[in-house]
Parts: structure tokens; C-alpha cells; sequence
């Protein structure tokens, strides 16, 4: 049984008035950025749009995905974890904010079901996760640039070791028991996004964008994003992706600008009859 403290009118208004005690308008709109518009450059979470028939219907998708995520980041995630602090003031392991709050407001049934689907969403997240670092490694990377010449036998033995050896990372990550996993996930989203979305929009959007770009802008604003989290002080060294963001898409349209065109057969195939001028 969850017993949820008694607290004052004000105190509720300042859990659950934006920004929070305590945190800067920049961070919280970092923190936004990161769980919309950052969301259309994780890998896991766009590759079923990588099955559909057309680029103007994975344009559609991606705007709805970010409409919805904003919604669900807003709405959702942040009220229920403004909610959770308001039912227990005295003080919880942030990571428990949604089951506490689950428990509060629903019969025991319900809130089972609702914590299940947590559990195998998570779990799901995990396996795309796994799946997606294996493949990338052994395919993209071994096999493209290694040996060539690897058989299937061969491929699905080191895609297994590769798959249990990032399991084992995660295990152990887990068993060191960080203070808040949050920032962990908001740190690896961040680096993605900063990397992935803006070669995604411009390359879908703009068709003078090219691989020279996407390259330079995405090394770079990586690279960027870990060195701004580790010795950029205040909000921008907690949340650096708006700015490793602006980095990355400015170099994208930079070095595209001052490199060569795609190649006709790109254009056609991205943007239907387009010719470059």
C-alpha cells in the first residue's frame, strides 16, 4: 500500500510549474529538444519507418512521431514525474516516480498492467538496442571494412558474442546501481540526436545536402556534445544538445554547400524528378 503524504497548495504549484525548482528555462527546453525533435535521430526509434514505400510518407511519419513525442514528453513524462514528487515530498529514487504514481492512482489490477507494459517496452527498447549496436558493428563495420568474405556461420557467431557482449555492459551498468539511470538515457539520446537528426532532416528535406556534410557535421557535433557535458559549466554542461544541435546543422549545410552535388541517381531517388541546378 502506498501512502502518499499530505502537502500544502503551493507546494504542488511548484512541482508542477515549468521549469521545477531549481532547474533553468534552458535545460527544461533542452530536455524537450532532446525527447522531440531529437527523437527523429535514434536509430531504434525510426527504423520502422525505414519499410515504407516512399520519402514523402516517411516525411509525414516523422513530423507526426515528433508531434506525438512532444505530447507524450510534456503531457506525460513530465507531469507524472511532478505528480510522483507531489504524492511523496519526503523523497524517492527519482526512477520510482512511475510505479509510486501507478500504485497512487489506480486498483491493483490496473496497475499491474500499466507497470507491465513498462517492463516490455523497456525490454523491447533493449533488444532493438542490442540488435541495432550488433548489427552495426559486425555489418556495417567489420564486414564493410574487414573481411568481406565472412560467411553466415560466421557473421551469426560474432553478431551473437557481439550481442551478449553489450548485454554484459548493460548488466554491469545496472548492477553499479547509478543514482539516476535518467541521466544516462538523456545523455545517450542527446549524443544520437546531435549526430543523427540534422543528416536525416537534410537529407530528406534539402537536396543539396550530401555525405561530406553529414560526416563532418555529425564527428563534429559528437564530439562536441562530450566535451560540453564534461567541462561546460552550468545548464548548457548539463544539457549541451541546443547548442552541439545548431554545431551539427550548421556544419551539415557548410561543408554540403562547398562540396560536390549528389549524384543525379541520389536526387531521383530521394526526391522523385528533381534536378540539381
Amino acid at each position: 500500500m502506498v501512502r502518499c503524504s499530505r502537502i500544502s497548495l503551493p507546494s504542488i504549484q511548484t512541482f508542477s510549474s515549468p521549469p521545477g525548482d531549481g532547474i533553468s528555462w534552458y535545460r527544461y527546453v533542452a530536455i524537450w529538444v532532446t525527447f522531440s525533435f531529437g527523437w527523429l535521430g535514434i536509430a531504434h526509434a525510426i527504423q520502422g519507418n525505414l519499410g515504407v514505400n516512399s520519402t514523402t510518407t516517411i516525411k509525414r511519419s516523422a513530423g507526426l512521431g515528433a508531434f506525438l513525442v512532444t505530447f507524450w514528453s510534456f503531457v506525460v513524462i513530465i507531469l507524472a514525474g511532478s505528480a510522483g514528487k507531489v504524492l511523496n515530498p519526503t523523497g524517492i529514487a527519482p526512477d520510482q516516480n512511475l510505479p509510486l504514481y501507478t500504485l497512487a492512482a489506480l486498483p491493483d489490477v490496473p496497475s499491474g498492467i500499466v507497470l507491465t507494459g513498462v517492463v516490455g517496452a523497456a525490454q523491447t527498447t533493449v533488444g532493438a538496442m542490442g540488435i541495432l549496436i550488433s548489427s552495426a558493428i559486425v555489418v556495417n563495420i567489420y564486414q564493410e571494412y574487414g573481411n568481406k568474405e565472412l560467411s553466415d556461420r560466421q557473421q551469426r557467431l560474432l553478431t551473437s558474442s557481439v550481442t551478449a557482449a553489450v548485454g554484459l555492459v548493460g548488466l554491469g551498468i545496472g548492477l553499479s546501481e547509478p543514482p539516476l539511470l535518467q541521466l544516462i538515457v538523456v545523455f545517450a539520446f542527446g549524443g544520437l540526436a546531435t549526430g543523427l537528426a540534422p543528416p536525416l532532416l537534410l537529407g530528406f528535406f534539402w537536396p543539396r545536402a550530401n555525405k561530406y556534410g553529414a560526416f563532418v557535421g555529425t564527428l563534429v557535433g559528437v564530439v562536441s556534445y562530450v566535451l560540453l557535458k564534461i567541462w561546460a559549466p552550468g545548464p548548457i554542461g548539463q544539457s549541451p544538445i541546443i547548442v552541439t544541435l545548431i554545431i551539427a546543422f550548421g556544419l551539415n549545410i557548410l561543408v554540403s554547400y562547398f562540396t560536390e552535388d549528389p549524384s543525379p541517381e541520389t536526387l531521383r531517388l530521394y526526391f522523385g524528378k528533381y534536378e540539381s541546378e
